[in-house]
């Protein structure tokens, strides 16, 4: 298939090439056995000096246009076969491109208005983590923002297999899923962003992140409906894929929460038992969790297998990759239910499909 960089070409005229910046710069050495680099690749001010044969093997994007026709004839430089700098657009997107083809620099600095909307270090450090995958190198992903800028920049590269088989290692202990406070609220960068996330991991088909995404917009959906109509939050922009797989989830889980509800009005009626202060419960049945969790905890001692098994069942912890420590019906958790599944059977895409 025709990499999907092809469609983006940069016209001259609304590109700048980034400088070389402060000089000194160290560049980033990927060594492989028996191999000296052919490959100087400039993302922003930071060097990397990798291999064309590499590149090639991972990414459709250089297999495509390291040697296109158009491309000059000999080396690009004494030292490297190839030399690609980074060429920013002035809608903000940013790329590379062969040093002898880039456009000359522009009288105003694009670059400066490239780091109003994206971090410079984000990007050099996402590209990075690119490169580690590609190299069979460890990798961590410190945030969100970090996950969701590799993915995009491995979708303009044609990468996202190998981005795919790697992201696993990188994933458990990530800063993204342990617990943080703004304002005297817990959170988690996953729970923040999860319908990013999750649009995310469906194009890299990662099943343990697409699962842990799919958890926390299922257990939120209710609330960012409420917020949406409120306009307190954009719209929850995910593909048509995705959509009935939320909401099979979601009337999944509603049925899980009132036959637990039903089992647990049976036996308060017939049990001679009787439950202590409760808390508020919400008009959304999805947001209950804390009731369900202080119910539970209050018939710990009740002999029941029927109504432990509904009760379980409606406050099982679904998630793999969370480390706060905490389940749903408690802190950040307390109006969430995490116990939304899906198969791998539904998985929205061909898992026998090995590049894409």
């Amino acid at each position: 298939m025709p990499p999907k960089a092809a469609s983006k070409k940069r016209r001259r005229a609304e590109s700048s090439v980034v400088d070389a910046g402060p000089p000194g710069r160290d560049p980033i050495i990927f060594v492989s056995p028996g191999l000296q680099p052919d490959v100087r690749l400039r993302v922003f001010h930071q060097p990397f000096h990798v291999h064309s044969i590499v590149l090639k093997l991972h990414s459709n994007y250089f297999r495509k246009f390291l040697d296109s026709p158009d491309k000059s004839d000999g080396p690009a430089s004494a030292s490297f076969q190839y030399e690609y700098t980074t060429v920013v657009d002035e809608d903000g997107d940013w790329g590379l491109e062969a040093a002898d083809k880039a456009a000359p620099h522009s009288p105003y600095s694009l670059e400066e208005a490239f780091q109003a909307q994206i971090q410079v270090p984000d990007q050099i450090r996402a590209f990075k983590n690119i490169l580690s995958a590609m190299y069979n190198r460890p990798y961590t992903i410190d945030d969100s923002y970090e996950m969701l800028a590799m993915t995009k920049l491995a979708d303009f590269y044609c990468a996202l297999p190998i981005v795919s088989a790697t992201l696993t290692g990188a994933l458990l202990g990530s800063p993204m899923f342990t617990l943080k406070e703004m304002a005297k609220h817990p959170y988690t960068d996953m729970e923040m962003m999860a319908p990013s996330l999750l649009d995310a991991a469906c194009k890299l088909r990662h099943k343990v992140l697409f699962r842990e995404s799919f958890v926390h917009v299922v257990s939120q959906l209710s609330k960012i409906r409420r917020e949406r109509n409120l306009n307190r939050r954009p719209p929850l922009l995910l593909g048509p894929t995705l959509k009935p797989l939320i909401k099979n989830a979601y009337i999944k889980l509603l049925e899980r929460i009132m036959t637990a509800n039903q089992v647990l009005n049976n036996r308060i009626v017939t049990c001679p038992f009787r439950l202590g202060p409760m808390h508020e419960t919400s008009t959304e049945p999805t947001e209950n969790a804390e009731w369900f969790y202080a119910i539970r905890n209050q018939l710990s001692y009740v002999s029941d297998p029927d109504l432990k098994y509904h009760m379980d069942a409606v406050l099982k912890n679904n998630l793999v990759l969370d480390q706060t420590g905490f389940g749903p019906g408690e802190s950040l958790y307390a109006k969430r239910f995490l116990c939304a599944q899906i198969a791998d059977k539904d998985m929205p895409w061909d898992p026998a499909e090995t590049d894409w």
